[in-house]
């Protein structure tokens, strides 16, 4: 009975491994013929070599990567890195590496994420740390809820030659799977049933698990391009560095390649290739390859590495400006509101307000972001108050191309009241008021009123906007106008307030006319029956 239920088991196992195994060789299979066809250049290298001789060597030294950890046990991961590491050591010949070695590694490179790696990384742990192969994966299931375990683990050998996958599968395993005649047999230990999961996978890694040496590999690897500015204008300096990573020697000549245009990069002291090159003139995004000669001068090609983008237009801002006049005297300001309209990364923006003479009163700057709004209390940069006038703000806006937009208009300052001259004339039975202001007194209503000398309201004219420059009043029969009075208001459009109260005749008198007798045309000069006129 009992050898029954341990030949169940291990059919079980099979069962499992098999299904698991086919659905990854389907996905990874898909996977490959996907980067083949959009990205042929990622199966061989380009080089002006077409010899492929390759041979096979057994996997001896193996780094085990921490396993990217999908499930809510924050243990797992170390746990199952030590299953595996048990698995691979009891077979004998495959040595692991020191895990505190493979920290360190992954630590200088500043590499968190180990759930897969590049060709170049695969590469780099080969020479530096003398490994065949490097096993990554995930843990997708490591749970134990109310006595119901579940460990599922994807893992993957790589290649430090090329980094191609060795060997890869995929296994889980509920506790039940194992459960027997009667119930007995079932795991309710994620710890056993980690170590069951690990020992499945790691039974197909045998002596006949060989990884693939090939002659007609590139000798180096790009590791890493840097372009400062990534973003410019068209005829711009950019400089390039290029670090490359020696895997059988160093390269003797590396240049960087931009729309069809050679640029050949000096070897610093740091390492890495540098030099400027310029940029094309045309506004597009261009992207940079890497030519790479070895001793025999044989050349690699690396693709499209990395990008410039050539940005020649200037961003488009819209500035909203809340108030052209106000009064700080009045806790009246100004609010500026920048939008931008275009698709652009901003570097710098800055606000200028300027006096009448051209001298900068007020300015403020900032970086990376429009701000949201900017407000302008008529103080100065020392905090002083501005004087009555006009004042000029320029706004300037520059993307990370250097590109640049300005927008300039004025605003007033305005915190005494209207200045008015208010002149009076009479025309036969009409008091003629007029009234001389600047247009800049921005007058937005206004009353005038002929009052009696008690001060009673006669007759009152009003209205919207500008002062009328003259109004004409009809004095009507019975009053006298040396006992009449006049006032006029005017507001504007910050709340100043201009009054003036006085007698009509208090300024008609000024102008009366000097009387004279015309006579009577024979010289007599007795002015008899004769009128008079003004001269």
């Amino acid at each position: 009975m009992i050898e029954k239920d341990i030949d169940r088991i291990k059919a079980v196992e099979q069962k499992v491994r098999i299904r698991n195994w086919q659905i990854y060789a389907v996905s990874l299979s898909l996977m490959v013929c996907l980067l083949l066809v959009f990205f042929p250049s990622f199966a061989l290298p380009k080089s002006s070599s077409n010899n492929n001789f390759s041979q096979s060597e057994l996997v001896k030294n193996v780094a085990i990567l921490p396993l990217e950890n999908l499930s809510e046990d924050s243990a797992a991961t170390g746990m199952f890195r030590e299953f595996i590491k048990k698995e691979l050591n009891s077979k004998g010949w495959i040595h692991v590496k020191e895990e505190d070695t493979v920290e360190k590694f992954l630590a200088k490179r500043r590499i968190r994420y180990t759930g897969g790696i590049t060709r170049v990384l695969a590469r780099e742990m080969g020479k530096i740390l003398g490994v065949d192969a490097v096993l990554v994966g995930s843990i997708n299931q490591f749970s134990d809820t109310m006595g119901k375990v579940n460990v599922g683990v994807t893992a993957r050998l790589i290649g430090t030659d090329d980094g191609s996958i060795i060997w890869a599968d995929t296994l889980s395993y509920s506790g039940h799977d194992f459960e027997g005649i009667l119930g007995f047999g079932i795991i309710t230990s994620t710890n056993i049933l980690g170590s069951k999961v690990a020992k499945g996978l790691m039974e197909d890694i045998s002596d006949k698990t060989f990884t693939i040496k090939g002659t007609n590999l590139r000798p180096f690897e790009l590791e890493k391009i840097e372009a400062q500015p990534t973003v410019v204008r068209g005829g711009d300096k950019v400089w390039i560095r290029i670090k490359m990573l020696a895997i059988s020697e160093e390269p003797v000549e590396v240049k960087a390649v931009i729309d069809n245009v050679e640029f050949e990069l000096v070897l610093k002291e740091t390492g890495g290739y540098e030099g400027y090159v310029a940029a094309p003139s045309a506004e597009s995004v261009y992207p940079v390859s890497v030519i790479a000669r070895d001793k025999a001068d044989r050349a690699y090609i690396f693709d499209a590495t990395g990008k410039i983008v050539v940005d020649t237009t200037p961003p488009k801002i819209e500035l909203n400006v809340s108030n052209k006049v106000f009064s700080p005297q009045k806790k009246g300001s100004v609010l500026f509101t920048p939008r931008l309209m275009s698709v652009d990364d901003i570097d710098e923006w800055v606000i200028e307000i300027f006096d009448k003479e051209g001298n900068k009163v007020r300015s403020d700057r900032g970086y990376s972001k429009l701000p949201k709004g900017l407000i302008w209390r008529g103080e100065t940069d020392k905090l002083n108050r501005v004087g009555d006038g006009e004042y000029v703000y320029k706004f300037t806006t520059k993307d990370v191309a250097g590109n640049e937009t300005f927008l300039t208009d004025s605003v007033r300052v305005k915190n005494q009241p209207p200045a008015i001259k208010v002149d009076i004339d009479k025309v036969e039975d009409k008091v003629l008021f007029s009234f001389a202001y600047s247009h800049d007194e921005n007058i937005k209503s206004w009353k005038l009123s002929i009052l009696d000398r008690d001060g009673k309201t006669i007759q009152t004219m009003e209205g919207d906007g500008e002062l009328p420059p003259k109004i004409d009043y009809l004095v009507e029969q019975g009053f006298d106008i040396r006992k009449m009075l006049f006032s006029v208001t005017a507001v504007d459009v910050v709340d100043n307030v201009f009054t003036l109260t006085k007698p009509i005749w208090s300024i008609l008198s000024k102008k009366a006319p000097l009387m004279k007798s015309n006579g009577n045309g024979n010289g007599n000069g007795n002015g008899k029956g004769h009128l008079a006129e003004d001269f």
